[in-house]
């Protein structure tokens, strides 16, 4: 019954998050109006939160180690593809474009799905469920789903987004890290510049996993 329930609020959840992205005025770029809404969203979770005793609230350095790992495992695969396989594709870095998507972006939304929504998840459906409902919420809002395309069987779910919030929702439970989930979605997010920029077939090869 837990789970019946906790699908519903994600689904509702997501919808009205999904309305308010399409409908606010004088923003056409859906990934702005998001921003703007996580950036407030977050403002709240950061002025309402409790804070934890500094002891516990970056308790462990080694949960950046995820983060960093994940950029060097995209820099040693498009190296080695290069290396290895002929036709190798590649464009320059555009920056300017890519810094909301590495620093802004993963600090508004950590904050919002990790600590907010997710917080609230786990309070009512316990750690692993609502960790779960978390990371499908932060998934589905990465669509573009809405409620009447759920009603009429549009259930795809990007898995990306899924497998990153899933990551995250384990990595804050071990770590206690804000920096450290933060460190990681900000990872996740370099790997198709990375990826670009030294062999861009990784994206073709990859694309299950990423945002079109």
């Amino acid at each position: 019954m837990n789970a019946l329930i906790g699908t519903i609020a994600v689904i509702l959840l997501a919808s009205s998050l999904g309305g308010v992205y399409r409908n606010i005025p004088l923003i056409d770029e859906t990934w702005k109006a998001a921003l703007l809404v996580h950036t407030l969203l977050a403002a709240v979770v950061v002025i309402t939160r409790k804070r934890a005793p500094r002891s516990q609230r970056f308790r462990h350095f080694l949960g950046l180690v995820p983060g960093c790992l994940l950029l060097l495992g995209a820099c040693i695969l498009a190296l080695a593809s290069r290396a290895l396989i002929p036709g190798a594709i590649t464009s320059p870095l555009d920056l300017t474009r890519a810094w909301p998507m590495l620093t802004v972006i993963p600090i508004a939304e950590e904050l919002t799905f990790r600590l907010g929504l997710g917080a609230w998840f786990r309070q009512h459906f316990g750690l692993w469920l609502g960790s779960y409902f978390s990371a499908l919420l932060f998934a589905i809002v990465h669509s573009d789903s809405s409620l009447l395309g759920w009603l009429s069987g549009n259930t795809g779910v990007p898995l990306g987004p899924l497998f990153l919030g899933l990551c995250n929702e384990l990595l804050y439970h071990y770590s206690g890290s804000i920096v450290a989930i933060v460190c990681l979605h900000s990872a996740a997010n370099a790997t198709p510049l990375v990826f670009s920029y030294l062999d861009q077939r990784w994206l073709e090869w990859l694309e299950v996993l990423y945002l079109s």
